[in-house]
Formats: C-alpha cells, sequence, structure tokens
C-alpha cells in the first residue's frame, strides 16, 4: 500500500490581461494537483489578496 498523499498546489494568476487569466485559469482547472485560489492583475493585488 502506497503511504503517498496528494497535495493540492494552490495558485495565485497574477497578468493584467484578462484573457490570458482565464485562459490558464480554465487550464490549470483541468488538473486535480492545481487550484486556483485568487486572481489579480498587477502585484500589489496579489499582495493584498495574500494580507
Amino acid at each position: 500500500m502506497d503511504n503517498y498523499s496528494k497535495s493540492v498546489i494552490h495558485i495565485i494568476l497574477a497578468d493584467d490581461h484578462l484573457v490570458l487569466r482565464a485562459a490558464l485559469k480554465t487550464l490549470l482547472e483541468k488538473e486535480s494537483d492545481f487550484k486556483v485560489s485568487g486572481e489579480a492583475s498587477n502585484g500589489r493585488e496579489v499582495l493584498d489578496l495574500l494580507a
């Protein structure tokens, strides 16, 4: 029996192009080991999400 436990990688997408963020989110959400936990259009918004 394998003791390996699958963990989920949480991702915050940051890009100023909404279409690119949406496409990346769609691709990443098809993978069971990735979870898009937030989206931001710039670095300041990322920091706000992490606060």
